[in-house]
């Protein structure tokens, strides 16, 4: 699971980007699979999704306004659910 994040993560300007022809079909399932991520039970884990997180946030900027709501809900779990180190990378 952190490889995948990791995946994503070097893979964040394509899947947001012009040559991407399914970009909004990719990029909500990306997003999708990352937030799940950052609830995993694993610290590793929820390092490297939230790593990946803010690497495909910068590329996205505006392209994530409609899932916000998906975005808010799942870090305010995080915080509820996170340690003192992962609370930091948050």
């Amino acid at each position: 699971r952190t490889i995948s994040c990791w995946s994503c993560t070097r893979f964040s300007a394509w899947i947001v980007g012009a040559r991407n022809k399914q970009s909004e079909l990719v990029l909500r399932a990306v997003l999708k699979c990352l937030l799940e991520r950052i609830l995993d039970r694993n610290k590793s884990v929820q390092e490297a999704a939230c790593s990946a997180f803010a690497t495909l946030e910068e590329e996205a900027r505006g392209r994530l306004v409609p899932y916000l709501d998906d975005i808010v809900g799942t870090l305010v779990k995080a915080f509820d659910y996170y340690q003192a180190k992962n609370l930091l990378v948050l």
